[in-house]
């Protein structure tokens, strides 16, 4: 069953997760149970604490917020995963309205078990095609952009190369100084899957971009020779070389 939509700053009330579970109902027992004051932990009591509790400091507090609502985007996150192709859209509206920590949630499941195969470098996967994880990134677009730009610096290739792929899909002016970074990728596949995609704009104002992006690469003498060779290399490979004998003058 597909979840209800969520208004913005509507309360999860408003809206169902998948199976028609009540969001908050899922949030409210997914929290840490209440404490008491000098007491060991104990269901909270359905009814409302007294005035004279509460002046005394026995009341049940109220649970931690950022706990629950970090539980919460875990567990909505581990199903996510177990879903069938085409429920992914349940989640993306249950996952917005746990904000941050829903993003975090995914960010650190990313990309989660793999529906397309990332390593396919002759005919690449949509970003989004990759995982369910990464379906519902792509569908959170500006409020995800953070999180796919810091995937694209994860220490591992396995992380770097489907978050490079949903960066492509996404296609949004944010993310393109972060696709350029990864030509310079220690990792091929990764490095590789950049400057297929660059040589491949037909946007007159990037190629110029990307080509001064390059060329001052090769200027800059705080970056090793090595790096400076394979900013030419990327400038006649991707057909940007206008000029190229005065930058090679600079190494």
């Amino acid at each position: 069953m597909v979840g209800t939509p969520r208004r913005p700053g509507a309360p999860l009330s408003t809206y169902s997760l998948p199976g028609g579970v009540p969001a908050e109902r899922v949030y409210r027992e997914s929290s840490p149970p209440p404490q008491t004051s000098g007491l060991a932990r104990r269901p909270a009591s359905p009814a409302p604490a007294s005035p004279t509790a509460v002046a005394s400091g026995t009341a049940a507090r109220p649970p931690n917020a950022l706990e629950s609502t970090s539980a919460t985007s875990k567990r909505f996150v581990a199903d996510l995963q177990r879903a069938r192709p085409g429920q992914e859209a349940e989640f993306v509206g249950p996952l917005r309205a746990l904000g941050i920590a829903g993003l975090d949630a995914l960010a650190a499941a990313f990309p989660g078990p793999l529906r397309a195969d990332p390593y396919r470098l002759d005919a690449p996967p949509r970003g989004r095609d990759v995982s369910a994880v990464a379906f519902v990134l792509h569908a959170l677009s500006e409020w995800a952009f953070t999180h796919v730009k810091g995937l694209l610096g994860h220490a591992s290739a396995e992380v770097r190369l489907p978050a490079l792929l949903l960066a492509i899909d996404a296609d949004h002016p944010h993310l393109h100084d972060a696709i350029t970074s990864r030509l310079f990728d220690e990792d091929y596949a990764v490095a590789r899957t950049a400057e297929r995609h660059l040589a491949g704009l037909r946007d007159p104002a990037r190629r110029e971009v990307l080509g001064a992006q390059l060329s001052a690469f090769v200027r800059s003498r705080s970056i090793e020779r090595p790096r400076r060779l394979r900013a030419i290399e990327l400038l006649v490979a991707l057909r940007l070389d206008r000029g190229l004998g005065a930058l090679a003058d600079a190494l």
